[in-house]
């Protein structure tokens, strides 16, 4: 999927690529915001940036699978990077949501696609 902006972040020791999502995946998770008359709170987290890992975690996530094995099938190894850039994005969105949300350090700890998130998968999928 191409973006339509990247946005370069320059701080002293890191060098920071942002890739926004195409529009029409913009459009589309406006759409399903508005569908499910969600508040404006949540209508504003449309609007940041959706970036490209976000997308690859929603597009590989089927059923409830762990970090280690959501990080396998993705092909990383840096727990913390998969863990901001990935995980915490996903979750933000609103298209992740752990099992275990009041304990969110169990080794018994999965993810799993919201209906957003799952609605959003389909919608990828079409595309293809």
């Amino acid at each position: 999927m191409e973006s339509t902006r990247v946005e370069y972040i320059f701080t002293e020791n890191f060098t920071r690529t942002i890739f926004y999502a195409d529009e029409e995946v913009l459009e589309y998770l406006k759409h399903e915001e508005s569908a499910a008359q969600v508040t404006p709170q949540d209508t504003q987290q449309v609007t940041q940036q959706v970036t490209q890992q976000v997308l690859a975690l929603v597009k590989i996530l089927n059923g409830e699978l762990s970090r280690n094995e959501l990080q396998n099938i993705l092909h990383l190894s840096d727990r913390e990077h998969f863990r901001k850039e990935y995980l915490e994005k996903s979750i933000e969105f609103g298209l992740v949501e752990p099992t275990i949300p009041d304990k969110p350090t169990s080794k018994n700890q999965k993810y799993r696609l919201t209906e957003k998130g799952k609605k959003l998968q389909k919608h990828l999928k079409e595309q293809n």
